[in-house]
């Protein structure tokens, strides 16, 4: 059954380009809830033996201790639960996105936006880890979340944007042609410049659109310092964005 459904999607949604499944950040969570949950018997165990000897600070502190021991450890079993099932297909023409039992089909052109947030944490500068989350959003409303449940999240976060950014293209330029005004997150374009929301640049005063820490950097010519910036995480469609403009550039060169 399997099967056939995979060769009815591909015939639907054309030759596959990729496929990505659950990661190993599942385990890493699975082992680290584990000793969480041990740490934190092992804290209530003490703090019970503390307790018998009337030592009743030093109870209370270690139940304290114990008790966030055991909600981190809930916390990490039930990421590892609503993580349960990653596996997303991609095509020439759709894809597929699964996860907790809920399934997103659909062709690229059905995207309305996605949004990228990708956070890094670091200890001494050192990276220790890194929060992937694409939020895909259709034009009927239904939404997924694609996160670290899934395998070379990062990979997969970047051709869900750079596949919906291709068939999305045509119709921002078709959009922007007509003089309409397009919105990204708190920036938007039309036939008069980029807008961050107070003021207008012209098309000829920019120099480009760049990204730099997380940042989305609106550059003007003649200027070091930037004319605009806007979290990635808060800008829609941001592939579809940087290619508009470097389109309308080459137009106006």
């Amino acid at each position: 059954m399997a099967a056939n459904a995979s060769a009815m999607t591909a015939t639907q949604y054309g030759a596959p380009i990729g496929e990505y499944r659950g990661g190993k950040a599942n385990i890493f969570l699975i082992i680290i809830g584990v000793a969480l949950l041990v740490a934190g018997a092992l804290c209530a165990l003490t703090a019970a033996s503390f307790s018998a000897q009337g030592d009743a600070s030093s109870a209370v502190g270690l139940a304290i201790v114990a008790v966030v021991f055991i909600a981190a450890a809930v916390y990490a079993f039930w990421t590892v639960f609503t993580w349960r099932g990653a596996h997303a297909r991609l095509f020439e023409r759709g894809f597929v996105l699964a996860r907790a039992g809920k399934t997103m089909t659909a062709r690229w052109e059905d995207i309305a936006s996605v949004t990228a947030k990708v956070v890094r944490i670091r200890y001494n500068f050192i990276p220790v880890w890194t929060s992937h989350k694409y939020t895909v959003a259709l034009a009927n409303g239904e939404t997924f979340l694609i996160n670290n449940g899934f395998g070379k999240v990062g990979a997969l976060g970047d051709a869900v944007q750079r596949m919906s950014a291709n068939a999305l293209l045509p119709r921002a330029i078709g959009a922007y042609n007509s003089g309409a005004t397009l919105p990204f997150g708190r920036l938007s374009v039309n036939q008069a410049g980029i807008s961050n929301g107070k003021e207008t640049l012209p098309w000829s005063d920019l120099e480009r659109v760049t990204f730099g820490n997380g940042l989305l950097l609106v550059m003007r010519k003649g200027k070091r310092l930037r004319w605009a910036y806007t979290p990635v995480r808060a800008t829609p469609n941001v592939y579809v964005l940087v290619a508009l403009v470097n389109y309308i550039q080459r137009g106006i060169r």
